[in-house]
């Protein structure tokens, strides 16, 4: 408790503190501010249903009569090669199905399609859009049957390279599927577009196909506002510390009110002086008279002669006086005394008391500094 006593009088220390707890007030009221304006939900999707959309092309691929194959039709299951000069026709047959699983029954599963050709030679910006097949309804699922000859692909591509200037051979002719779902469930309508593309790469002398198989994995769902607890939790902290805060700062003012109204005792200021200056410090309830060949020496500070006290390996002796304290070291070697008056409170000793203060300690010369314990 005297160590508590000590901070507040010293008024730097006293100082710092409150300036302190102001600070923390004001970064818990900040704190709070902050994290109450962070949502305390988020929100979050949540599948009400999952549906898939399965896409299949198939193909054969009728040759011209020739020696490198036994046969003149190449099914896509085949994984033959396809040579560009043997190719006479394509047929297609593409196949499509909506599923929306087991756990919803939905009768009318409503959606459109298209299919469209799509030719573009490799170094042209501008493909040629054909529609094959135009808006068709359907009910969750279809098959579309498709023949092209290759013959008049390729004339296409001549007529189109002779009029752009290209002159690249290699080229792209795409089968697109394009499906478009007006699905209502209990859950919500299904109408993402569905877009499946068949694509023969034609090269030099081959043709590459690829983009048989597309399937697509969609879901409808609903937010949900889900509770964020780190936001609480740092909700919860902030307050906790502007509370703690709020408390602390009126309990240290009135502390320092009351401390500040209470008179110094000679225990609260000998602690004081033990806690700045350590077991150097004792106390007296009286000192001998100086001898008549003892000189004494007043020092301006409790810290030179605390310095002194040290440099000699002596005492600081410490004895109560009218209006404050007096402090002394004794040199009985060299015959010097060295001494400090502290009023505390009091500020620095005025000329007329140090006058009365020099007459009452016969004529001996003193010199005060106030600690100033009591601001």
């Amino acid at each position: 408790m005297n160590s508590l006593k000590s901070l507040v009088r010293n008024e730097n220390t006293r100082l710092s503190i409150t300036v302190t707890l102001i600070l923390l007030v004001a970064v818990a009221i900040a704190a709070t501010i902050y994290t109450f304006r962070k949502a305390a939900t988020t929100p979050k999707p949540v599948d009400d249903l999952a549906y898939t959309a399965r896409g299949s092309f198939r193909y054969v691929a009728h040759l011209i009569p020739n020696n490198v194959f036994d046969t003149t039709a190449i099914e896509s299951d085949a994984n033959e090669a396809l040579f560009k000069n043997l190719l006479e026709r394509i047929d297609i047959t593409y196949s499509f199905q909506l599923d929306l699983g087991d756990d919803v029954v939905v009768e009318d599963k409503p959606l459109e399609y298209e299919i469209v050709s799509i030719l573009k030679p490799d170094q042209s910006p501008v493909p040629r859009v054909t529609t094959l097949i135009p808006r068709t309804a359907a009910n969750g699922q279809f098959t579309a049957n498709l023949s092209f000859s290759f013959d008049q692909i390729l004339s296409e591509l001549t007529s189109w390279q002779q009029q752009t200037g290209i002159t690249t051979a290699d080229a792209a002719f795409i089968i697109e599927v394009r499906v478009y779902p007006q699905v209502v469930t209990p859950y919500g309508v299904i109408e993402t577009e569905f877009s499946h593309p068949l694509t023969f790469s034609i090269k030099n002398t081959t043709v590459e196909v690829s983009g048989l198989e597309k399937s697509f994995a969609g879901s409808l769902n609903h937010i949900e506002e889900v509770t964020n607890r780190q936001v609480i939790l740092y909700r919860s902290l902030a307050l906790m510390f502007l509370i703690l805060t709020i408390v602390l700062l009126p309990s240290w003012l009135g502390y320092v009110r009351t401390v500040k109204g209470q008179p110094i005792t000679d225990d609260d200021y000998l602690a004081d002086i033990r806690q700045r200056y350590g077991d150097i410090v004792v106390e007296a309830i009286r000192l001998p008279p100086p001898r008549a060949d003892q000189t004494i020496v007043p020092l301006r500070s409790v810290d030179d002669l605390a310095r002194a006290a040290e440099g000699l390996m002596k005492p600081i002796v410490v004895v109560r006086e009218s209006g404050g304290y007096l402090l002394t070291v004794l040199d009985n070697m060299d015959g010097v005394r060295y001494e400090v008056r502290d009023r505390i409170g009091l500020g620095t000793v005025p000329e007329a008391e140090q006058v009365k203060l020099e007459a009452g300690a016969n004529t001996e010369t003193t010199a005060s500094m106030s600690i100033n314990l009591g601001q």
